[in-house]
C-alpha cells in the first residue's frame, strides 16, 4: 500500500512540475508540449485521426495473437510434449542474428496493409516465444513432481497431460506477463512500417505530418493501455493461476 502512494505520489509531483514548467514557464519549445494542447489534440484526435479504429485495431491484434498462441502451444503440449523435450536450441541460434526487420518487411511483402496480415504475424511471433520459453521450461521442472506422479502409479503421458502440462500452463502465462511490453512494441513497429492500421500508422501519420503536440498523445494513450493491459494480466493471474510451480 506504501509503495503504491508513493508511486502515486511521485507521479503527481512530476505531473505538477511538468504542468508549472510548461504551461507557464517555458510554453514555446520543442522539448514537451504545453498541457492544454495535449488536451485539445487529445478531444480532436478522434476524429481527425480515426483513434478509435486504430485503438481497437491494435488491441485486437495484440491479445488475440496472445490468446491464440497461448491456446495453441497449450494443445499442443498436450498432445506431443516430446516435441519440446527434445527441442535443440542450437538449431535456432542463427536465428537471433536476422535483423528483425526483415520478417516484418517479409509479412508486409506478403499481405501488404491488412490486419489479417498483421494479426498473422503477431500470432505467428508470439507463438514462436511461447514455444522456444516451453522447450526451455521442460529441462527446468522439479524432478520431485515427477517422482511423486509416477509413485502414484500414472503413466508417462498422464503425467504429461497432468502434472507438466499444468506447471507449463502457469509458466506461459508468466511469458506473456514478462513480454506483454514486448509483444507492443513489435506490434507497433509493425503498424509503423505498415504505415496503415493501428496505432503504429497513428505514430508514423503524427511523424509525417510534424504533429509534435499529437505524438505525444499518442504516445500518453499507448502508455496508458499498455499499464492497463499488465494490471489486467496480473488480476487474471492472481485468479486463475494461483498454484505454485
Amino acid at each position: 500500500m506504501n509503495k503504491n502512494y508513493s508511486g502515486i505520489k511521485f507521479v503527481l509531483t512530476l505531473l505538477f512540475i511538468y504542468l508549472m514548467l510548461f504551461e507557464f514557464i517555458l510554453p514555446v519549445n520543442r522539448v514537451l508540449p504545453q498541457p492544454s494542447q495535449i488536451i485539445e489534440s487529445f478531444v480532436e484526435s478522434w476524429n481527425v485521426y480515426d483513434m478509435f479504429q486504430s485503438l481497437a485495431s491494435t488491441t485486437t491484434v495484440i491479445y488475440v495473437s496472445m490468446l491464440l498462441a497461448y491456446l495453441l502451444i497449450l494443445a499442443v503440449l498436450k498432445t506431443g510434449l516430446n516435441l519440446f523435450a527434445s527441442f535443440d536450441f542450437s538449431a535456432v541460434r542463427p536465428i537471433k542474428y536476422v535483423p528483425f526487420l526483415f520478417p516484418v518487411l517479409l509479412f508486409l511483402f506478403w499481405f501488404g496493409a491488412s490486419f489479417w496480415g498483421e494479426l498473422l504475424f503477431g500470432f505467428v511471433f508470439v507463438s514462436a516465444m511461447l514455444k522456444l520459453s516451453a522447450a526451455e521450461k521442460m529441462n527446468d521442472i522439479k524432478k520431485e513432481y515427477i517422482d511423486v506422479a509416477f509413485n502414484l502409479g500414472m503413466s508417462k503421458q498422464e503425467v504429461a497431460k497432468t502434472v507438466v502440462h499444468k506447471i507449463l500452463q502457469k509458466y506461459l502465462y508468466r511469458v506473456l506477463i514478462a513480454k506483454h511490453y514486448l509483444i507492443w512494441m513489435i506490434v507497433l513497429f509493425y503498424e509503423f512500417a505498415e504505415k496503415g492500421n493501428g496505432l503504429g500508422g497513428i505514430y508514423y501519420k503524427a511523424l509525417y505530418y510534424n504533429d509534435f503536440v499529437f505524438l505525444f498523445v499518442v504516445a500518453v494513450i499507448t502508455t496508458f493501455l499498455i499499464w492497463a493491459g499488465d494490471k489486467i494480466l496480473l488480476i487474471i493471474e492472481e485468479k486463475y493461476f494461483n498454484w505454485e510451480e
